[in-house]
């Protein structure tokens, strides 16, 4: 009984457990910290292996939500909006150029991910409120 027990645990958290990470990793209070205190406990000599794979999860995240933003990008590319979602006027042709400047954004060398994993952890408080961060 004790086997059958431990086997659906394992299955358990083979399912859960990333997803657990990758809520630790957004936490701006633990980050990859909590990985670097736990899994060497709960993985050995793995730990590295099994904290890459939840990063790697992580990118993953961040590379599905950046291509959905382009392919918004090309759908609004058609007709440039302005704050009020209205089509330019003759007068506001002359900022179609600004406009589709400020949707070309640069590529970081590094990126937004990479930068918030490299910053230090916040400290937890009692009055941590993670929307006012």
């Amino acid at each position: 009984m004790a086997m059958n027990m431990s086997e659906n645990f394992d299955k358990y958290w083979s399912e859960v457990h990333s997803l657990m990470g990758v809520g630790a990793i957004l936490d701006s209070r633990y980050r990859t910290k909590v990985m670097d205190c736990y899994f060497s406990k709960i993985y050995g000599g793995d730990s590295k292996v099994q904290k890459e794979k939840l990063i790697s999860i992580c990118r993953k995240l961040v590379e599905d939500y950046e291509e959905k933003e382009r392919e918004q990008d090309k759908v609004n590319d058609g007709v440039p909006m302005d704050s009020s979602g209205a089509a330019p006027g003759k007068k506001e042709a002359s900022s179609k150029l600004a406009i589709y400047a400020s949707r070309r954004k640069r590529k970081p060398t590094r990126s937004e991910l990479d930068c918030y994993l490299e910053d230090g952890i916040i400290p937890n408080t009692p009055y941590f409120d993670v929307l006012c961060w």
